[in-house]
């Protein structure tokens, strides 16, 4: 054999022997002691940043994955153009573990030129950059796209930001060149293709608006072209178009500019298809309501236009009406099937009636400072004995969340689905009800005027305190839920004082009581007048909807220290005079929320 087919067998017994080496060498290193852990390539960023990243543990066995995580971790940091890992066995049997990086440049400052509409300080606070930060392409993209977009929500949808890559690479210094362009202003909004409703009806559907300046001069509103804000009412509209059973309705727009560049036409491009309505509806596994009944009950009828806010109240409604009888999981399925070329929909409600229950024991929990009967007034829909409201679930959470008392409230039904009576338990998290404050004004017409405020929201007027420390650290004369305020008020020419109680439940009744006493000096100019009085209210809830109460009021008044000058008027009434007063209130409220109310009156 000749030395040159020696020397390519040679090669070609190496080149076969590769992958079994190195599978040797993977198999060799996995689980050898790591003897040390070291970090090349680090100039300018702590190397503690990067071992905080590291989970491969010096003394510990090699793992191949524990140092492919380590170098994604490392990576994350964004403060490295690579990362790698280098192993060296070592002649013990142990392996060195070399983490090398290569780290980015970084900044030496970070500007901004060109803009005028936007503040420096806005646009860099947008680009999240600055000086120290790493010199990364994917940052600094992602810092011109957040500007451009905050210039095209200022109407300014044609700027452009560019970077002075050739400055950046020699000294480091990152400036954003600026070129805002006209400001570009709505001068008119038109619909295409719309049949069914009218601009007008389409247009109180949108949020954007027309330039409008009054005598051509001071501007009321601006117009901008939000391109974000546009593609909002696109939505707008075609949610509106689907919701009236147009459920293939497509909206689109676009933006014509003048030569100028300073106005625009905006131009939004509808395809209304086709309206769908309520072919056949069936109904499966309704076992307490007849067919009938639940047809009767649905919001969606036969030959009605399909939507889906109707889809919606339809199964809140069925589901409400198997929960005032008690069942309070019942499941409701509405399926739709499309028919192929009319416009019309068959529905399919299949129902999962579950059992009624009753209600068993309500447990209150998570009240610390306020009595349990004053929670158990909130409760609606859950009387022990009788059978569930499923409403009332919704409706004491409300309440209870609602209330002046708790921030917030949650109803648990407790048991098994196979139980006929479940127990409940209401869970409330109490917030501070009371509050003391302080305050001073002064007034041309009552002069120098003082001001202590106390306010309790939750007193209990039968909790007197057994002792000094538990008055003053507020842990007597609470949680009745009764309302107490104390306000005084001395001043230089009118003073007030006065005590406010009020109990939302008398005798754990429907009856409601609220009482006053107060005291009024004020130095007129020409006389001085003080007064003394109080109020008596006393009424009944008739349910949660309305309410009445007679309301008395009583008051001495003194004029005295009358000047010359004084009207005749004045002087037919010095001294002391009583009045007294009877007012009759009716009150109806049908809202569904105290706080936020979306229906009702």
């Amino acid at each position: 054999m000749s030395s040159t087919w020696r020397l390519q067998f040679t090669l070609m017994a190496l080149v076969a022997l590769l992958p079994c080496a190195a599978w040797a060498q993977a198999v060799d290193l996995a689980n050898r002691p790591v003897a040390d852990i070291r970090i090349e390539g680090v100039k300018q960023v702590n190397p503690q940043l990067i071992r905080n990243q590291i989970r491969l543990q010096k003394g510990g066995p090699y793992n191949a994955r524990t140092v492919q995580e380590d170098i994604v971790r490392i990576t994350h940091l964004g403060r490295f153009g690579s990362v790698t890992a280098r192993v060296e066995p070592q002649a013990d049997g142990s392996v060195i573990v070399t983490y090398v990086v290569q780290e980015l440049p970084l900044l030496a400052d970070v500007q901004v030129v060109g803009n005028k509409a936007i503040s420096d300080q806005e646009l860099l606070g947008l680009a999240g950059l600055r000086t120290g930060d790493p010199n990364d392409p994917f940052l600094i993209e992602r810092a011109i796209r957040q500007m451009k977009q905050d210039y095209e929500k200022a109407g300014y949808f044609q700027a452009d930001i560019t970077v002075d890559q050739k400055l950046l690479k020699t000294t480091g210094i990152l400036v954003f060149h600026v070129r805002e362009g006209p400001f570009a202003q709505i001068r008119a909004i038109r619909f295409e293709g719309n049949h069914v409703y009218s601009d007008k009806q389409l247009r109180s559907n949108i949020k954007s608006t027309t330039a409008f300046n009054l005598f051509w001069v001071i501007p009321l509103r601006k117009g901008e072209v939000n391109r974000e804000q546009l593609e909002q009412d696109a939505a707008a509209i075609r949610d509106f178009y689907r919701e009236s059973g147009y459920l293939d309705a497509q909206v689109g727009r676009r933006i014509e500019i003048s030569p100028n560049q300073k106005d625009a036409v905006v131009v939004f491009e509808i395809s209304e298809g086709r309206q769908f309505t309520v072919a056949n509806i069936k109904v499966e596994g309704n076992r307490i309501f007849s067919t009938p009944q639940i047809l009767q009950a649905m919001y969606l009828k036969v030959g009605d236009v399909f939507s889906a806010p109707r889809l919606r109240k339809t199964q809140e409604s069925l589901t409400d009406l198997y929960g005032k009888l008690g069942f309070i999981e019942t499941r409701i399925t509405i399926d739709r099937l499309f028919h192929e070329k009319a416009p019309k929909v068959d529905l399919l409600v299949r129902i999962d009636e579950g059992h009624s229950y009753t209600v068993g024991t309500v447990t209150v929990s998570g009240n610390e400072a306020t009595q349990s009967k004053v929670v158990l007034r909130q409760v609606r829909g859950m009387e022990p004995g009788r059978r569930f409201d499923r409403s009332g679930i919704a409706t004491t959470e409300q309440r209870l969340k609602e209330s002046p008392l708790f921030s917030d409230a949650k109803v648990t039904v407790l048991g098994d689905r196979a139980d006929t009576h479940r127990d409940v338990l209401v869970e409330v998290k109490e917030k501070q009800t009371g509050s003391l404050s302080f305050g001073a004004g002064v007034s041309s017409d009552l002069g120098v005027i003082g001001a202590v405020d106390l306010v309790q929201r939750n007193f209990d007027i039968a909790d007197w305190p057994a002792s000094a420390g538990q008055f003053f650290t507020g842990r007597a004369f609470r949680g009745a839920g009764q309302n107490f305020a104390v306000s005084i008020q001395p001043g230089t020419t009118y003073s007030r004082y006065s005590v406010n109680f009020g109990e939302p439940s008398l005798l754990e009744s429907g009856y409601f009581l609220n009482t006053s006493a107060y005291f009024t000096r004020w130095q007129r100019d020409y006389w001085e007048e003080a007064r003394a009085g109080g109020t008596l209210g006393l009424g009944h809830r008739f349910g949660d909807v309305w309410s009445a109460a007679v309301n008395v009021r009583a008051e001495d008044v003194d004029i005295s220290s009358i000047n010359t000058d004084a009207p005749l008027d004045v002087f037919a009434v010095q001294g002391a005079n009583y009045i007294s007063s009877v007012g009759f209130t009716i009150s109806r409220n049908t809202t569904d929320s105290n706080l936020f109310p979306t229906k009702g009156s």
